[in-house]
């Protein structure tokens, strides 16, 4: 997900600076954000699309 909102240009690192890599996002919650905040007026469909898998419990998908 970090990956994807450098892509997309959700979070901008200037990586001409010293100490770049300290400003990546390591929390999830920041990043997944600015995945969502991308979605603007889909952002309510987003949110029932993903709701049931924050009550998921097991392995996961194969």
């Amino acid at each position: 997900m970090t990956a994807r909102v450098l892509v997309h240009g959700q979070i901008h690192i200037d990586t001409s600076r010293p100490g770049w890599r300290e400003r990546l996002a390591s929390d999830a919650e920041e990043v997944f954000t600015a995945y969502r905040d991308r979605f603007d007026t889909d952002r309510p469909k987003l949110e029932r699309l993903l709701r049931p898998l924050a009550y998921t419990q097991g392995a996961g998908l194969p």
